[in-house]
């Protein structure tokens, strides 16, 4: 991290999860935030955020309604706070399209609907939005 002078380095699909022993270990002088799906929730997944002790960052959680629990660890808030400027990095997890069955579709527009909920109150409390992750997307054709 040092080397290649990071602050801030988000980390998609580390399988870590949160029923097991984990595989992260920690980094001085970074505080490590992770996310991870545990029981029965589906398999893969897992995020986490390594960002330096010394930003003005803090891990913002907001409540989620009870019907969108089952998405509420496929994304992080890290807030950075200067007094002057003010950035929201969200790190997300979107689903992958899958011919075995269409549930993706349903919870991607549930998370959908929920990070833009919480980006347009970060906005309007003047963050910047800055989003990144495993978008599971494509471009171009498929042969």
């Amino acid at each position: 991290l040092e080397k290649r002078g990071f602050d801030v380095l988000a980390l998609s699909e580390t399988f870590g999860r949160a029923d097991q022993p984990t595989i992260l270990e920690p980094h001085q002088g970074f505080s490590t935030w992770k996310t991870e799906r545990s029981g029965t929730d589906k398999g893969g997944g897992g995020l986490a955020i390594l960002y330096k002790d010394t930003l003005p960052a803090h891990q913002w959680n907001p409540s989620v309604p009870a019907h969108l629990q089952y998405v509420m660890n496929e994304r992080q808030w890290l807030l950075l706070d200067n007094q002057k400027e003010r950035c929201a990095i969200l790190h997300v997890y979107i689903a992958c399209q899958t011919t075995r069955n269409e549930n993706f579709l349903q919870w991607n527009e549930d998370l959908f609907w929920m990070i833009t909920q919480e980006a347009i109150k970060l906005r309007s409390q003047g963050f910047v939005v800055l989003a990144l992750g495993d978008f599971n997307s494509r471009v171009g054709a498929i042969p």
